[in-house]
């Protein structure tokens, strides 16, 4: 008899197990399972095709995994992920900013994405909330698909651009963009220079070797947020911005760049261009423009020449020392803050010698020479 009932109880346990794995088969409103290695609260979804073409999820080459978050922040499961891999060693590369967009589709939504390097592998996270419902897609594969373009700028191996360098360059750094702007006199250089060293160990050799040489620091800031540091220095009639920007969440570049801003009032130390002097230079000036053009059997030659001496000295020198020279003097004429000189020499040559104050402490002088060629 305790047999039979023993044989009862074990078939019954047995229809009871099989009844309730049937039952809980065709549970549909259980949610899937997924992986601890997914924003917690997490489900598998399969996002429609268009969501990847909209907000340039990669699909190619690589392993797609879609999930939905009830209740979910776009934020959050950003934050989540990148404190999660780079806790695991892998390297930020990039941040989307959480930006509205149109799709034809559904209207608008809103999204924003990370992705992360280690070695030869990437993976990025894309999320989006679609009729205030929040979607993610984890993306992994080689890095090359999964930058698509999104790689942080890499630094150059050398020089890409040529110009005057009116300060030493920090060292070992490269030259990206060079523009210059203005008279010698009033002179504007712009330089961005590129190196792989740490913001602040660039703020650190400029506020030495500058002040070393003789600028005055006037203003230093920095902001942590976007890895930045601004310095202003002077001196004399010279002024020197410089703004360092390391990479960062809003700095797409895998280096830190240099950006140098120069500015110079008053004359140069030394010439600026060189050619025929029809004429003696005025004593001390320094040489800032030449052309020299022949025309219809005539030769023309201008050039410009400053000096920090009076319009009266210079207008003296030249009355008394041109007509040594073979020259006559055919009168001067009185201008808006200087005057002009006229000289002729034989029938059809003539020298006009044009004196200004041109502010910085400096007196131009600009003289037009013609005669056959």
């Amino acid at each position: 008899m305790t047999n039979v009932v023993d044989r009862r109880a074990v078939l019954m346990i047995a229809v009871f197990s099989i009844v309730g794995a049937t039952l809980f088969a065709g549970c549909t409103n259980t949610p899937s399972k997924v992986s601890s290695d997914v924003y917690p609260g997490s489900q598998t979804y399969t996002p429609s095709a268009f969501i990847y073409s909209a907000i340039s999820i990669p699909t190619e080459g690589v392993e797609t995994k879609g999930y939905s978050v009830p209740d979910g922040n776009i934020q959050d499961i950003l934050n989540w992920f990148k404190n999660k891999m780079l806790s695991e060693g892998w390297e930020l590369r990039e941040n989307i900013s959480i930006i509205n967009i149109s799709v034809p589709q559904t209207g608008t939504i809103l999204y924003g994405g990370t992705i992360f390097k280690k070695g030869d592998q990437g993976k990025g996270i894309w999320a989006w909330q679609e009729d205030n419902n929040t979607y993610y897609v984890v993306v992994t594969g080689p890095w090359s698909k999964i930058s698509s373009g999104n790689e942080a700028e890499q630094l150059p191996s050398s020089d890409q651009a040529q110009g005057e360098e009116p300060i030493e360059r920090y060292p070992g750094s490269v030259l990206l963009d060079y523009y210059s702007s203005g008279p010698p006199t009033d002179l504007y250089i712009d330089l961005d220079y590129g190196t792989s060293d740490e913001v602040d160990t660039v703020v650190a050799w400029y506020k030495q070797y500058l002040q070393s040489n003789g600028w005055s620091l006037d203003d230093e800031a920095s902001n942590l947020i976007e890895n930045s540091y601004s310095l202003d220095f002077s001196k004399g009639g010279e002024t020197l911005s410089i703004d360092i920007y390391g990479p960062s969440e809003t700095w797409a570049k895998d280096y830190t760049e240099i950006s140098v801003y120069y500015h110079k009032k008053g004359l140069p130390a030394e010439d600026q261009a060189s050619g025929y002097e029809p004429v003696s230079r005025y004593p001390g000036s320094v040489m800032l423009e030449h052309t020299d053009l022949t025309f219809s059997d005539m030769r023309t030659v201008s050039i410009s020449y400053g000096t920090t001496d009076s319009v009266d000295d210079v207008k003296n020198w030249y009355i008394s020392n041109i007509p040594a020279e073979g020259w006559t003097l055919l009168g001067t004429t009185t201008i808006s803050d200087g005057v002009e000189i006229t000289f002729t020499k034989g029938t059809s040559t003539t020298l006009q010698v044009t004196i200004e104050s041109s502010g910085y402490n400096t007196t131009s002088i600009d003289i037009l020479y013609t005669s056959p060629a």
